[in-house]
Order: C-alpha cells, then sequence, then structure tokens
C-alpha cells in the first residue's frame, strides 16, 4: 500500500486553514460542535464511525464530516453513528480515527472540532449525453460552477460525489467535473447510468432498517396503496429487492421512494486531495505506453469467504475481459489518494457474490478483503474504487516474449555489411522499442479502451 503526503490543518485567526508544503489557503468548513473525546473507545463495522448523542446525530447526519484536531494538524473524514448513552458533545471515536487523530498509542489530549464540509447539493439528475459517457464525465450548470464550493476550493483535485439518502459515493476527479453553459438553473447534475447505479439512484437492492423506518412513517394511512408497492418490492425482514418483479413493479417502487425522499446528490471537495497531484513515474507511463492502460470504477464489495487474509480481489470475468488481465494478474485500486496491488480472482457466478453480499449485480463490483479496505482507508461498503490494469506487471509477466525478438533485431544489423559497428550499435538501439511495440499489441488490443 502506498500512501500519498498528507496536507494539515490548522485553526488561525482566520479560521481553518489547511496547508500541504507551501501552499497554503483558507477551508471553508461549518463548524457544527467542538466535542471532548470519551476516553472510550467505540466498536463499530464502519472504520471510521463516530459516535454521537442522538440529539447531534439528527443534526449531522446527513454532512460531510470532518473531525480535527489543530494541535496536531491531523484530521480525519468520519461517519457518524447514534448512541443512546451519550450526551450533549460527547463523542466515541473507533480505534481508527483515534489513531488518525492521536497517532498509535498515544493519550487523547487537546480540543477536537467537529465540522461539516462545504458542499453543493443537486436534486436534479438528469441523464448524461452520449458526448460525455464514454470519459466519465459528470455535467454541472455554470451556475452551480459559480457557487461558493468552486469558488474556495481551487486546491483540491478530488470531489467525492455522494448520494444523501444511501451513503453511496465515488471519487471524481477536478477534472472530470464539465460546465455546460446550456444548463439552466440550479441544482442540474447530468451523470451516466452506470454512476446513477454506484450511487443508487436507480431502485435500490437494499434498504437499511433506518431507512425503512422512515419511509413506513412517511406513508401515512392515506398512502396504502404506495405502502402495498413498497412491500411488493422489499422483502419484510432484511428488506431486500425481491427477484423476479416486473418493469412496471420497479417503476412504482421507485415513484414511491422518490416521493418520500427526493433524490440528492451531494458533491464536495476530498481534503486529502489538497495540494494533491496524482501522477505516474516513468517506468509506469512507459509500461502503460507499450502495454496499454485500462481502469474500471466498481463498488467495493465483500470477496469470498476464503479470500480475506489474502492480498487478493475479486472481478467478474467480463470486467477481468475489459480490463485485458487473467486471474492472478496484478491490479491497482485506487481511493482518493492511496493506492494498493492485488492479484485477481474470479467471481465464478452471482450465487457466489451474493454469498457474501447485499443485492448488486457483481458486474458492478470488486470483491476487497477487510485488511486491503483497512491499508485503503476505504470507510464501508458504500463507496466506489477505481480498479486499473498493472501495466508494469503485465510488461514484467511478457518480457521472455521480448527477448528472441531483440535479440533477433540486434544480430540482423550485422548482416549490412557496410554499416560501421557504431551505426549498427546506433540502429539496434533505435529498432528495440519499436520491435517491442509491435511484439506487444496483442497485450493493447485485449483489453477495452476508452
Amino acid at each position: 500500500m502506498k500512501e500519498k503526503k498528507k496536507p494539515v490543518i490548522r485553526l488561525s485567526e482566520r479560521g481553518f486553514e489547511i496547508k500541504f508544503g507551501k501552499l497554503a489557503d483558507r477551508i471553508d468548513f461549518e463548524q457544527m460542535a467542538t466535542v471532548l473525546p470519551e476516553q472510550r473507545t467505540a466498536g463499530s463495522a464502519v472504520l471510521n464511525a463516530v459516535k454521537l448523542s442522538e440529539e447531534m446525530y439528527l443534526r449531522m447526519r446527513s454532512e460531510k464530516l470532518l473531525l480535527v484536531h489543530p494541535e496536531s494538524g491531523r484530521f480525519s473524514e468520519v461517519i457518524p453513528e447514534r448512541s443512546d448513552f451519550l450526551t450533549d458533545n460527547q463523542i466515541q471515536l473507533s480505534e481508527r480515527v483515534r489513531e488518525r487523530l492521536y497517532g498509535a498509542g498515544e493519550e487523547p489530549n487537546g480540543e477536537l472540532f467537529l465540522c461539516a464540509c462545504k458542499k453543493q447539493r443537486f436534486n436534479q439528475i438528469q441523464v448524461q449525453k452520449i458526448d460525455h459517457i464514454r470519459e466519465d464525465d459528470l455535467v454541472v450548470s455554470k451556475y452551480d460552477s459559480d457557487g461558493h464550493l468552486f469558488e474556495f476550493s481551487q486546491g483540491f483535485s478530488l470531489f467525492e460525489v455522494c448520494n444523501s439518502f444511501t451513503g453511496e459515493s465515488f471519487v471524481v476527479k477536478r477534472s472530470h467535473i464539465v460546465v455546460d453553459p446550456a444548463i439552466e438553473g440550479w441544482g442540474v447534475i447530468r451523470l451516466n447510468r452506470k454512476q446513477r447505479l454506484l450511487l443508487g439512484l436507480e431502485l435500490p437492492g437494499h434498504l437499511s432498517d433506518r431507512s425503512w423506518a422512515l419511509l413506513m412513517n412517511r406513508l401515512s394511512e392515506s398512502r396504502a396503496a404506495d405502502r402495498t408497492a413498497l412491500e411488493a418490492a422489499y422483502t419484510p425482514d432484511e428488506h431486500l429487492l425481491r427477484e423476479g418483479l416486473s418493469y412496471r413493479q420497479k417503476q412504482e417502487a421507485k415513484k414511491v421512494l422518490n416521493s418520500c425522499f427526493p433524490s440528492e446528490v451531494r458533491l464536495t471537495p476530498v481534503p486529502v486531495s489538497f495540494g494533491y497531484r496524482p501522477g505516474r513515474s516513468l517506468g509506469q507511463k512507459l509500461s502503460d505506453f507499450y502495454v496499454g492502460a485500462a481502469s474500471l470504477l466498481l463498488a467495493c464489495r465483500r470477496p469470498r469467504e476464503n479470500d480475506e487474509g489474502m492480498n487478493v480481489v475479486r472481478l467478474s470475468k467480463s470486467n477481468m475481459n475489459l480490463l485485458g488481465i487473467s486471474e492472478m494478474d496484478s491490479v491497482i485500486l485506487r481511493y482518493k489518494n492511496r493506492s494498493c496491488r492485488c492479484r485477481v480472482l474470479a467471481f465464478e457466478d452471482q450465487a457466489s457474490f451474493s454469498a457474501t453480499n447485499l443485492p448488486l449485480s457483481f458486474e458492478l463490483a470488486v470483491g476487497v478483503p477487510a485488511h486491503v479496505r483497512y491499508a485503503l482507508a476505504i470507510p464501508n461498503l458504500s463507496a466506489a474504487v477505481k480498479v486499473e490494469r498493472d501495466t508494469g506487471f503485465i510488461f514484467r509477466k511478457s518480457f521472455h516474449e521480448q527477448v528472441v525478438p531483440i535479440l533477433l533485431t540486434l544480430f540482423s544489423f550485422n548482416l549490412f555489411r557496410d554499416l560501421s559497428a557504431l551505426w549498427s550499435a546506433v540502429g539496434s538501439l533505435v529498432a528495440i522499442p519499436f520491435v517491442v511495440w509491435f511484439n506487444l499489441s496483442s497485450k493493447r488490443n485485449i483489453r477495452s479502451k476508452k
């Protein structure tokens, strides 16, 4: 696992300032509370959870939250959870958050600030136009791009796109946020179908107990037909989307969901991306050139049970073909400013995927073991990660195939008796890159090219 250098956040007279080397900027947070951490550590299935009192939780549950320790400059993105035992400004930190803010083995010291990141909300989700689908762009109106979010976030290279209702999210580069002057009005965003599926904006395959309870509360007795449509679409206990539903039944359930909780997408800058310029080494650029780069954005899910503890991920056969890789090849997983290399195994079928995961097509997912999710700081199973073909691995794997063509190239220039030894050597060296390029054409052509 490779982790990039992180920025720090300090509290000054001007407010919160984020710094990365010589680059610094005032960062606009909506300060929600000053909190005093409890000495106890909160247990949670969510990696970066903080437990809050019920009052504070209700106020902050739909926000993108940061917990800041200005004394050290450290900060952590956190996900709120409700606790029945805390009051006022008390909080409990998960072990992971405690380590990030204070350091491993260190005792808590200094004041913490729980802040909400500035965000742009979009409540009109439209279908993406053809010319932006290929590059996985998301398109906003010029009215939204002129807003406060984009004014203060010039130093951020990554943004997180999140469904405010389900919490599902993915990360996008700033360069993939496109402004369309033709879009009229505020709160409009265009997403392609895959992006909408990753965000759960189509009919969700699963609803949490909390979401189901909220839905039932909003569906009063006067909306008995809507309640019936929803109960016909989801199982009563686990609230899983039933199999074999007709298109009409799905549309009715989706209409009821949207009437209770209108779709809303939240766009926020990724704090760890401040000053971070994702780049590739010379070796990576060369291997990308010769072998051909390919990547997919996939929902993070659990792998097979026997994969836990091993440095492997699971992909569907079709996604492996799109990346141009075989089983036990290497891929690079990227999440925000972190990356990790893993070997690949295939999901045999939907049943093997569903055995360890909530309903979702395994064509949209990558199975990632818990220790790899921990290393990448993936907070939960609602996030999407980028899976890249490891071109360096494929180049090294096929290196033996290049030896004979290279040797033939070197010796072939000896056939030209009219050339001096110097010119023969120069000609051989110049020809070798072209020979390797043509010899690796089969590796480039087996992947899906955007």
